[in-house]
């Protein structure tokens, strides 16, 4: 009779699950995003490109924003209730909103169900919660470079697929498409997860830390600023990537969207092949350590891209630029990870991606704004944003002898 199988196995096998549900669910938001402005153009009648424009930053906004302010709130119900139902839940309203985007008549309609996304989403955070308390604390690392990876992963490959579906079928099918790729990541969850009697126990948060006194603790704050400053820098590329490469090739716009494509995959692999080699580092060296060399990187990678004088040298600088935000991104939420007490892990880490929506959902706004200045001074102004990140980090966690947790985390059976 064959031995049974390590317990270990089962956690591992979780995350291979959750990570692959991750994956899938955006690809299934990649699929449609970059085409949402033609979607309106086109399918819903806005006929003034101007009046396009804003409503496809209206629409983009709204759902990090008020997803910013909800995650928390999921959190908290996941650590009274579990977090693989609130991950089911999650997928479930992202079904329903991307399946009724090929149905919507009106811009008013898809606002509607971008609000709805916003307000009862929240995947990623679950999605991290989840696969982080499935994990021996000492390899949170490798959690978060998979989930974070496989993110990246998806904006590099599904925008190109999307479109060659969108171009074949039709607009409003590919969202049906969408959905259905939502639908296949709610059944992995459902029937590939393996349940134990440790994934089946709800924390209970009972007298578990409030916002306040989360934040007041000094390393959880700096993570929160570190995700909100990095991401924001990260989101201040590609929405004016097409001009700032006119602008290389001497006003030339002819190859600038072919360009720009081009480089948006590249980095996405670059931060993708970054979160999971950095995940696997950080069970091996210090995660606050290695904060330091990513986020230093970071800023100087970000002044040849300021001074570029050809899109080779832009979008080489890019992919470098890539490589350790990635980095920083996922050092940052290990570092989270860490000091999250068990009981409030979904709530902590509501909290982080709320740092990184509100990032998503400021970039836009502050760097478009200076954009109409001038197009080099936004990615200055990266290179700036990254060095008062390292500053803080470096007087917030540099006085920490070592990466600790918030308080003494119970381990759970069969870790």
């Amino acid at each position: 009779m064959n031995a049974p199988k390590p317990r270990r196995e089962a956690w591992q096998w979780n995350q291979y699950v959750v990570t692959l549900a991750i994956f899938i669910t955006f690809v299934g938001f990649s699929f449609v995003s970059p085409f949402l402005s033609l979607y309106i153009h086109r399918e819903l009648g806005i006929e003034d490109m101007r009046e396009v424009a804003l409503w496809n930053g209206f629409l983009f906004g709204i759902t990090p924003l008020l997803g910013a302010f909800s995650g928390p709130f999921w959190g908290s119900l996941a650590d009274r209730f579990g977090y693989k139902a609130m991950v089911q839940r999650a997928l479930f309203t992202i079904i329903f909103v991307l399946t009724g985007m090929a149905f919507v008549q009106s811009v008013w309609h898809l606002l509607g169900l971008r609000v709805l996304l916003g307000l009862l989403g929240g995947v990623n955070a679950m999605g991290m919660a989840l696969i982080t308390s499935i994990t021996p604390r000492e390899r949170t690392g490798q959690a978060v470079g998979m989930i974070q990876g496989a993110r990246s992963f998806s904006q590099a490959v599904a925008p190109a697929f999307g479109g060659i579906v969108a171009d074949t079928v039709g607009m409003r099918q590919s969202f049906i498409v969408s959905g259905a790729l939502a639908v296949s990541a709610f059944m992995l969850m459902t029937f590939a997860y393996r349940e134990t009697a440790e994934t089946r126990k709800a924390a209970k948060r009972g007298d578990g830390m409030s916002l306040g006194q989360l934040l007041r603790v000094p390393s959880f704050l700096a993570v929160f600023v570190v995700l909100f400053l990095v991401q924001m820098v990260d989101q201040s590329f590609n929405p004016i990537m097409p001009l700032f490469v006119t602008l290389l090739e001497g006003g030339n716009s002819a190859s600038a969207a072919t360009y720009s494509g081009f480089i948006i995959s590249a980095a996405a692999v670059a931060i993708t092949l970054s979160a999971a080699m950095v995940g696997r580092f950080a069970a091996k060296f210090p995660p606050r350590r290695m904060l330091f060399v990513t986020l230093a990187a970071g800023m100087l990678a970000c002044i040849p891209i300021a001074l570029a004088g050809s899109t080779l040298e832009f979008g080489l600088w890019r992919i470098v630029l890539g490589l350790f935000a990635g980095g920083s991104v996922t050092l940052a939420f290990t570092l989270g990870g860490t000091v999250i007490p068990n009981e409030i892990r979904g709530y902590g880490f509501g909290l982080l991606t709320s740092a990184t929506l509100i990032g998503n959902a400021v970039s836009p706004m502050l760097f478009g704004a200076l954009a109409g200045i001038n197009l080099r001074f936004v990615y200055g102004l990266d290179a700036v944003v990254y060095a008062i990140v390292l500053a803080w980090v470096v007087l917030v966690l540099g006085r920490m002898g070592k990466d600790v947790p918030v308080e003494a985390v119970p381990v759970q059976a069969g870790r």
